[in-house]
């Protein structure tokens, strides 16, 4: 064997592990939505979120940015009319094996707890967000490193998209990392949500056919 064939082969190992690393250490995720229509006014937002830690953690939390909604006038949380422009309710994800609620009750579930928040002060999203928590019933229970979760949130924004929001889903992670997701789905829009005409969900249901 010759010095350069040596020099080849050894290159060609070297950059097969190159590759292979980050692979073993990498996560995933992803986010999709639909939406439908629960009252003349109101609509529930389902938001899918599924990941891949591997064995590496699992999820602790899951953010979902509001930020357009930030700056909207129709839209006052501390206005007591305003309290069910946004209502966060419970997601729910497979639970590991082994899970017994704080009532001593096997569950098969995760319920992530959910609110409006407008900081994550250990992650980027310096925002109005929902946050999705496993600290209520579940709390002594895992989630699994790899799975889905079906988050929920009901609002009298009117559905825009469904369109593409990049790194509007953060995970935040046992191990400490923070992972961003992109989200594929509809999101309440600002609007003057008092009450909707008809007509106007017409044309919305439209973008879902």
């Amino acid at each position: 064997m010759t010095r350069r064939t040596v020099f080849v082969a050894l290159a060609t190992a070297l950059l097969s592990a190159a590759l292979v690393v980050p692979a073993l250490g990498a996560v995933a995720c992803s986010a999709t939505g639909e939406v439908e229509q629960s009252g003349s006014d109101t609509w529930t937002y389902h938001v899918y979120v599924t990941w891949d830690f591997g064995e590496a953690a699992i999820p602790e939390r899951f953010n979902l940015s509001l930020e357009h909604l930030d700056d909207c006038f129709h839209y006052n949380s501390d206005s007591p009319n305003q309290q069910d422009y946004i209502v966060a309710q419970r997601g729910f994800s497979e639970a590991d094996s082994g899970c017994v609620d704080t009532d001593g009750t096997p569950r098969d579930s995760i319920y992530w707890e959910s609110e409006v928040v407008f900081d994550d002060p250990d992650c980027w999203m310096p925002w109005r967000h929902l946050t999705w928590r496993n600290d209520g019933l579940t709390e002594p229970c895992d989630p699994l490193p790899v799975g889905e979760a079906h988050l929920q949130f009901v609002s009298r924004g009117v559905p825009i998209g469904p369109a593409m929001y990049y790194d509007a889903i953060l995970i935040v992670a046992s191990d400490g990392t923070c992972v961003v997701c992109d989200y594929f789905g509809p999101l309440p829009d600002c609007n003057e949500w008092a009450p909707v005409e008809s007509s106007t969900w017409s044309t919305v249901k439209v973008l879902y056919r």
